[in-house]
């Protein structure tokens, strides 16, 4: 016979004839969160043929609906001898997940399981708010790089506080009381809010939640179990994964991967799009036809006319755009040059560095060394001088080159500066005091977010108001060194007055944010990985994580020997530079192509950063190096295939290709920026500990592990 769904105010009902063989089970869903009218009015309003099914499950939301139902003069007249059950909503934290209780004291069982209630309910609940989503001849371009004729979008079915809470009560199923929940996708964050209202209000349960911000990769899986056992004091005890919907797999391999197997970390699929069910916990089974993509990109349902991308992180559909790729241009390689040579020849950068108060850094720029250079000091001061004439306040925020910074200003404008700390910006201000000052200068060594400057700007402000004056605020850094252009513009726009912009610097150069250092990358998923790793490849594994402990000195790269540590690109567009110079300048020529194409972007094309000209630079590995550890992963069959055939040339190189180069390569392939087809001879000639675990990470990779 059939299980039919049905919901208070819906127009069709929901059939499923697969369930609950030789029984009509109706499963109603008066929604009580909608509307006031009594539940016999609600039960009254359905079909005759519906209330007279062979058994009837209410569906309940609160522990207040079982008493009224069983109280309801019009539903014990309709019901009669009808066998009756509520699906409940559980209050319990022993039994955390729904339960089935009889109505009226009859003492039954149910004739159907509880399973093919929850299956029906939950595909009832994806029709209902258009979260399945296909079209005849459409053909989608799935996160994963897999491909679909459909796909599953559940942050439709969050939309509304009714399916929102019924689709959290199955996964309470998988909840205990030191459980965190961490969900592959910001769209479902209602369902895992949902989830931590009711612990926390019924349960007493903390319920922490977070979520990755798109598709999880390697390194965001491990970032996000890191982040989320660091946030909270009291650390939970496992961590449950909440994969949105599987298809390929991937997004639970990573997690289980990455997972701490005696904290119980654990996963749990919502919604299993494969053709065959896994063995793994998951709530729906949902079967939908998806096709692994084959070496050039293609797949049998890529002859349907129309292809629709799948966002990675709003999981919309989008415009499949033409991809247009270019290389790191010599013309932004020598925008940098000179400041990158004076830096390699002062030595003034260092790679995956915190500072004392502990801010890291994935390029520091040692501004202490840097300002002891007799010409780039004067040339500092006369743009102060210049900026700060007439000023009758310096401030110098404190910092690793206060000293330094507070002399220079001295000679420049004639004045002591106060020294100020962040934490105690406006009482010093105010203990100095303003009266008098129309013209302030703030002088400071880099700007990275703007963040000092910008409460530098604000003290000034809250300590001039109760004055009655507005002093002009003007600010000269040594080197402005943002990962985003933008950040410039926001940082001056407090500073602006009637005659323009007021920040001033020497030298701009955009530069990795911290939190995308590559390094802390590599060091959070060789962790993640070590205890799926055989024993001479944790050998490597356990040498490069006490590499990987302190700042970046050379030799820099995977495997390599101190003889890497005297690579100077001699004769190239970026300088002659030393290695830890190189590799910063090709990481910022990266960081600033990225943000230049990102601005030619139209409604037909999208421009990126292509890796494959990298390629032919093998001969400056420090540059290619810095290239492939900035670069965002993009993987493209027309540069895959390009990139495969330049594999065979760069294996027949021998000797000329040095190992460590050649495990660096590998490492770009297990971070999904170079393809995999075609590395292997690449690397079958590595020997060592750090060859066999670069060879075991890809093998990983390809059986979707990582």
């Amino acid at each position: 016979m059939a299980i039919t769904v049905v919901r208070s105010g819906a127009n069709e009902p929901h059939v499923f004839p697969d369930l609950a063989v030789g029984l009509e089970v109706l499963l109603f869903d008066p929604t009580e969160e909608r509307g006031d009218a009594p539940i016999g009015e609600r039960f009254r309003a359905l079909d005759r043929g519906l209330q007279l099914s062979d058994v009837v499950v209410f569906r309940t939301s609160s522990n207040k609906l079982r008493p009224a139902i069983e109280r309801d003069p019009i539903v014990g007249v309709l019901l009669a001898d009808t066998p009756a059950f509520c699906l409940e909503r559980s209050f319990e934290p022993g039994s955390p997940g729904p339960k089935v209780a009889a109505l009226f004291q009859q003492g039954e069982h149910l004739p159907c399981s509880i399973r093919e209630l929850q299956r029906a309910e939950v595909t009832s609940i994806l029709e209902d708010t258009g979260a399945v989503i296909g079209a005849e001849g459409h053909h989608y371009l799935l996160p994963s790089g897999w491909h679909s004729e459909a796909f599953v979008r559940l942050g439709n079915a969050t939309r509304s506080i009714p399916a929102t809470r019924r689709l959290a009560d199955w996964l309470l199923e998988h909840v205990n009381r030191d459980t965190a929940l961490l969900a592959d996708t910001g769209t479902v964050l209602p369902l895992l809010l949902e989830a931590q209202r009711h612990c926390r209000r019924y349960f007493g349960w903390k319920c922490r939640v977070d979520a990755l911000e798109e598709y999880p990769s390697p390194a965001s899986v491990a970032q996000s179990i890191h982040d989320l056992r660091r946030r909270y004091n009291e650390v939970p005890s496992s961590i449950l994964f909440v994969v949105s919907v599987s298809s390929s797999g991937r997004s639970r391999n990573r997690f289980e991967l990455a997972a701490d197997a005696s904290r119980s970390d654990r996963a749990v699929t919502v919604v299993e799009t494969a053709s065959t069910a896994s063995e793994s916990a998951h709530i729906l089974h949902l079967p939908i036809a998806v096709w692994p993509p084959s070496e050039d990109g293609s797949c049998a349902g890529c002859s349907s006319p129309a292809h629709v991308q799948i966002h990675p992180a709003s999981y919309e559909q989008m415009v499949v755009h033409d991809v247009v790729e270019h290389p790191v241009s010599p013309d932004i390689a020598r925008r940098g040059s000179e400041f990158f040579q004076l830096l390699s020849d002062l030595d003034a950068v260092h790679l995956h560095h915190s500072t004392s108060t502990g801010v890291h850094y994935a390029v520091w720029l040692d501004t202490p060394r840097l300002l002891h250079d007799a010409s780039l000091r004067r040339d500092f001061t006369d743009r102060i001088r210049e900026v700060g004439a007439g000023a009758q306040l310096a401030l110098v925020p404190s910092g690793p080159a206060v000293d330094l910074l507070v002399a220079i200003t001295r000679d420049a404008v004639g004045l002591q500066p106060l020294v100020v700390e962040s934490p105690h910006l406006l009482s010093q201000i105010q203990a100095h005091g303003l009266e008098g000052v129309e013209q302030i200068v703030v002088v400071d060594d880099t700007i990275t977010t703007g963040l000092t400057l910008g409460r530098v700007r604000r003290a000034v402000y809250n300590a001039a108001q109760p004055l009655g004056i507005n002093p002009d605020v003007s600010a000269v850094v040594l080197v402005a060194r943002p990962s985003d252009p933008h950040h410039l513009r926001e940082v001056g726009r407090p500073f602006r007055t009637a005659n323009g912009l007021n920040v001033h610097h020497l030298h701009e150069v955009l530069l990795p944010a911290g939190r995308n250092c590559p390094w802390c990358e590599e060091r959070q998923l060789l962790q993640a990985w070590l205890s799926k790793l055989s024993d001479a490849a944790a050998v490597a594994a356990l040498a490069r994580l006490e590499r990987l402990s302190r700042a970046m000195a050379a030799p820099l790269l995977i495997g390599a020997d101190g003889n890497a540590s005297e690579n100077v690109t001699v004769g190239s567009f970026f300088g002659e530079l030393t290695e830890r110079c190189a590799f910063a300048a090709a990481s910022s020529a990266v960081v600033t192509a990225q943000h230049e194409l990102r601005s030619r972007r139209s409604a037909a094309e999208v421009h990126v950063v292509s890796v494959e000209p990298a390629l032919d630079a093998f001969y400056d590995a420090d540059l290619l190096i810095g290239v492939l550890r900035t670069v965002e992963p993009l993987r493209l069959a027309s540069t895959d295939a390009r990139v495969s055939a330049k594999y065979r040339r760069l294996a027949a190189l021998g000797t000329a290709l040095p190992d460590w180069l050649r495990l660096e390569l590998g490492w770009a392939v297990v971070n999904d920026v170079l393809p995999d087809i075609g590395i292997d001879p690449v690397l079958e000639d590595v020997d060592g500990p750090a060859g066999t675990l670069i060879r075991e990470l890809i093998l990983l990779r390809r059986a979707d592990l990582i």
